[in-house]
């Protein structure tokens, strides 16, 4: 009798803890729109390249937040294009080379630990990475044009701001990418980064 009333309480205990738990977790989707910065480079035996500039980008976001302090996120977005014009011979092209960078997609995964500073306003740094397609395309020079799959590490910084109870606005820093290797040339070493300062929107669940 003792062992089956042991059981029952064993019992309740775990399901007070997991209903506990499961009013933890917060669900939660989405908006971002802001700046990015879009940065590429190459290093050859006929010379080097090295351009970057200011674009859009937007991203939808999907998450689960457990608590004050933890949450974990995914999010899903593009950037707009940055282009350059380079004057001839850079790296080896005898006409003025007319360069398009950007990201196409780009998937982030991150864990997002967080501190409330005060009532309805938290401060949060992100940690993870960002699987992203990446455009380079010239329409001068020797014609090229490549979209390649690549993963960095990703971490960032933000400032969230919950103006009822189930939505919130955010301002965020992001290193998306840093000197990501693209091995787009064979004859020597390309790399990309991205990072951006963004606007955001949230709403709970």
């Amino acid at each position: 009798m003792k062992k089956v009333c042991f059981g029952i309480l064993a019992l309740c205990f775990l399901g007070s803890a997991t209903t506990a738990a499961a009013a933890e977790l917060k669900p939660y989707l989405g908006l971002g729109v802001g700046s990015f910065n879009v940065k590429y480079s190459e290093r050859t035996p006929l010379g080097n390249l090295d351009m970057s500039g200011e674009t859009w980008g937007a991203f939808l976001k999907g998450g689960v937040q457990y608590g004050d302090y933890v949450g974990m996120e995914l999010r899903a977005g593009t950037t707009g294009n940055v282009s350059s014009l380079f004057p001839p011979n850079t790296i080896g092209n005898a006409a003025p080379l007319d360069l398009k960078i950007g990201s196409e997609y780009q998937l982030s995964y991150l864990f997002k630990p967080q501190y409330p500073v005060k009532e309805r306003l938290s401060v949060y740094a992100l940690l993870g990475g960002t699987m992203a397609k990446f455009l380079t395309k010239s329409s001068g020079g020797v014609q090229q044009s490549a979209s390649t799959w690549k993963t960095g590490f990703t971490y960032g910084l933000g400032l969230e701001y919950q103006f009822r109870l189930n939505g919130s606005l955010a301002i965020e820093w992001v290193q998306y990418w840093t000197d990501v290797d693209m091995a787009i040339t064979n004859a020597g070493r390309s790399k990309a980064s991205i990072r951006g300062a963004s606007l955001l929107v949230n709403k709970f669940f």
